[in-house]
């Protein structure tokens, strides 16, 4: 499953073989999404929910994607714990999430910054998203920092 699937950006990077569940909030994005995934030869299905709200039944997954959407959550370590449920007992959870800076200066400018941009784009800025993956019951095996430490990318396990 890939949560906040957007119009789609990411179906080249998935293997032919799978069958994916893509979920948004956004008719629109989903849309485009449908119109994107004709271009792929794997099964898409596609539904229109906000993830803070969606029920899935325990151990449905074998792998939860999330792309650069912890920032808009209300509570995002909920959601967390929620992919641990729904994803299989041997499954994966990835994410590529932005968040808060190592670099202090940045972090310093983010932190001031995330009420303008909570307003204008509906995401935070200031969220260190470690903080929230070790909050959570996830499992982590593995995580890498990069553009100035604002881009995570996380393996975790249920």
């Amino acid at each position: 499953m890939e949560v906040a699937i957007g119009s789609g950006n990411n179906f080249s990077f998935y293997r032919r073989d799978i069958e994916l569940t893509g979920l948004d909030f956004s008719h629109e994005m989903l849309k485009a999404a449908q119109k994107e995934a004709k271009k792929y030869p794997f099964k898409v299905t596609l539904i229109q929910n906000d993830v803070e709200k969606v029920e899935f039944n325990k151990n449905s997954f074998d792998t939860i994607i999330s792309s650069c959407s912890l920032c808009a959550y209300q509570d995002p370590v909920t959601v967390l714990n929620n992919f641990r449920e729904w994803c299989k007992p041997e499954g994966e959870i990835l994410m590529m999430e932005h968040g808060l800076s190592t670099n202090k200066l940045l972090a310093g400018l983010q932190k001031t910054l995330d009420p303008l941009a909570l307003k204008a784009v509906g995401c935070h800025q200031n969220r260190n998203i470690s903080d929230y993956v070790n909050q959570s019951r996830l499992k982590l095996v593995k995580e890498e920092r990069y553009l100035a430490g604002c881009l995570y990318l996380i393996w975790a396990k249920p």
